[in-house]
């Protein structure tokens, strides 16, 4: 906020993955330093595209937080359960092999 207010902007927004947990204290920061503060999310997503699965970021913006929040619940379980799938597959032993022999070609290179 404090770049913003020296680069002289009259409103920032905040948009991060999948969460507006930090909206309220950047809207705080913004008050003291007199910026106009717009409520902003990413939304992580997918869609088609010519029959191939692309993974998209949808930005939202100037929302009420009251209205999505549930659906914000709902999309960090969802992310907190993908993470989960993340972890149990990098703990198998032929992907810890697939790092051990990725670390042992970069000791080689010269």
């Amino acid at each position: 906020m404090y770049y913003a207010k020296k680069k002289e902007l009259t409103a920032v927004s905040l948009t991060d993955h999948d969460t507006i947990n930090g909206l309220e204290r950047a809207r705080k920061q913004s008050e003291k330093l007199e910026i106009k503060f717009i409520n902003g999310v990413e939304i992580n997503s997918c869609c088609y595209v010519s029959n191939r699965l692309v993974n998209i970021h949808v930005l939202g913006y100037n929302f009420v937080t009251e209205k999505i929040s549930e659906y914000m619940k709902t999309l960090k379980a969802l992310r907190d359960e993908h993470n989960d799938e993340i972890i149990r597959a990098l703990q198998k032993p032929e992907f810890v092999l697939i790092i051990m022999m990725w670390k042992n070609n970069l000791k080689n290179v010269s």
